[in-house]
């Protein structure tokens, strides 16, 4: 092999080497709820007065082990039905459904207290990046047929003051058996409270989502989520060339200098 032909294979080994290391992988970091723990809660009383339903359930694949669920009706005849089911019929999702009414679900894990109140202890201070690079919340649309807002908080451990939050916003027109991947960065939430965002998704104590259908906008929306997780990068690690490419480089270096001069 010519001293040309060998610096080109060496130099694409080495490329390819470097390119492999640099290739960041995104993975789960908590899947904090995949709706599999089977809940139905409605209100179709008339509204308003705002309407409320609660009930908890105990579900082994929800971050914490239980899961609250609130259906509030803000405005209807009665009759009309603001409703939320987990896993209706075997289908893994949570499907918000309503008549032509309003109102909001809210979903929230913080442990077990068999409350709707947040117990912002309740998840005894997880870090909900599990320490990679850059994560986000990812939720799973498979329909939604008006759209609507979706707020997301994050409970600071022991601390019911200090929280962050952020909305989706999913959109409508969204086909029956789509698969729409929804996400927000740690990094686009808002901190309330005395505490950074460092500070609160690395000691979390509860989480909660809202699926606000409050306005006429989203009256009669039927929306259906598969689930609701974080994920992030895996960090790079800095790995150092074996020896034998190390020298490699080193006698490829002297015949490029021997050749020049």
């Amino acid at each position: 092999m010519t001293q040309r032909a060998l610096l080109l294979a060496s130099v694409a080994l080495v490329a390819s080497i470097t390119a492999h290391l640099s290739r960041a992988a995104v993975v789960d970091a908590w899947m904090i709820d995949d709706f599999v723990a089977t809940q139905d809660v409605s209100v179709d009383a008339a509204a308003p007065p705002n309407q409320l339903n609660f009930a908890s359930t105990v579900a082994p694949t929800a971050i914490g082990g239980e899961r609250d669920l609130l259906v509030t009706k803000t405005a209807g005849v009665a009759g009309e039905r603001v409703r939320a089911r987990i896993n209706p019929l075997g289908a893994n999702l949570l499907r918000l459904t309503q008549d032509e009414a309003n109102g909001t679900v809210v979903v929230s894990w913080d442990g077990f207290d068999g409350s709707g109140a947040i117990d912002a202890s309740g998840l005894g201070g997880i870090d909900l990046g599990a320490g990679l690079v850059n994560p986000f919340f990812e939720l799973n649309l498979t329909f939604s047929d008006v759209g609507g807002p979706i707020v997301l908080e994050v409970f600071e451990q022991g601390n019911i003051g200090n929280f962050a939050q952020a909305t989706i916003n999913a959109p409508g027109g969204v086909a029956s058996g789509s698969s729409l991947l929804l996400t927000k960065a740690f990094s686009d939430f808002i901190a309330f409270g005395s505490s950074s965002l460092g500070a609160i998704f690395g000691n979390v104590g509860a989480i909660a989502m809202t699926i606000d259908a409050r306005a006429v906008a989203q009256e009669g929306w039927d929306m259906r989520l598969d689930y609701l997780k974080t994920r992030g990068t895996v960090p790079v690690t800095t790995i150092a060339l074996p020896g034998g490419l190390a020298l490699m480089g080193l006698g490829l270096a002297a015949m490029r200098r021997r050749r020049v001069s």
